[in-house]
């Protein structure tokens, strides 16, 4: 949400083929609007026993790199029944509003001891329990400009069941081109719960190949093909 500044840049000739594409003539940037706020009147009202839960880094000195990636392991609201997720909004530490880049909110089996575990993502040290649980199935996502996220009427984020989600993981990206030191950080995100279950559980599809290191393009390659496969059986759940 909110106004993104676009650099755009064209030529009146299309390209030829994939690899004969024609140096653009003109270019420049603007201002626009790519995603439109919701109203105060259309956006859903919370149900009547609505709780909050929020997710946050615990007092993280943020590093003094230009760039950081820092992962958190944290529970969820410990209910013993069904509950739906019906708002999920961010949760910027005031001050931090130009160091915090996004963040990302993921689904993790981990066990529950590990709730509060905080550390850099890269780090050698971190636990194989939670190895896994960086870029697996994404609860929400949140970048500069982004808004609280109202799930529709009709559903909601499952938690709380016997095999709903328990324990989550933030991943947050720190930008810091000046490399301060002495920045400390406890953004994450508010959760809005409710027992007012819904029509529909609401679960996220990722598509897409994730970038690895073993990715190499071989030198002297005009372009260079990579493919991502889903399997059957992941369709026909």
């Amino acid at each position: 949400t909110g106004t993104s500044r676009l650099i755009w840049a064209y030529n009146k000739l299309d390209p030829e083929s994939d690899t004969d594409i024609p140096f653009h003539e003109k270019m420049g940037t603007r201002s626009v609007n790519l995603f439109e706020r919701i109203s105060e009147n259309d956006k859903p009202k919370l149900p009547s026993d609505t709780q909050v839960h929020n997710v946050q880094v615990p007092n993280v000195t943020v590093p003094s790199a230009p760039t950081t990636y820092w992962c958190v392991a944290l529970k969820l609201p410990q209910v013993t029944e069904k509950h739906h997720i019906v708002k999920i909004a961010p949760l910027i530490k005031k001050g931090n509003e130009g160091v915090v880049h996004h963040m990302t909110l993921y689904e993790c089996e981990s066990d529950i001891k590990w709730h509060g575990y905080s550390a850099d993502c890269s780090s050698r040290n971190m636990p194989i329990h939670l190895q896994g649980c960086r870029g697996g199935a994404i609860v929400v996502g949140w970048a500069v400009g982004g808004e609280a996220i109202f799930f529709p009427q009709h559903a909601g984020y499952p938690i709380g069941g016997k095999h709903d989600t328990k324990f989550v993981y933030i991943e947050m990206h720190y930008d810091n081109p000046e490399q301060r030191s002495d920045i400390v950080d406890t953004s994450g995100f508010e959760i809005y719960y409710s027992k007012q279950l819904r029509e529909n559980d609401i679960g996220v599809l990722s598509l897409g190949h994730v970038t690895m290191p073993t990715m190499i393009i071989p030198e002297k390659q005009n372009y260079w093909n990579i493919t991502g496969y889903c399997p059957q059986d992941c369709t026909e759940r």
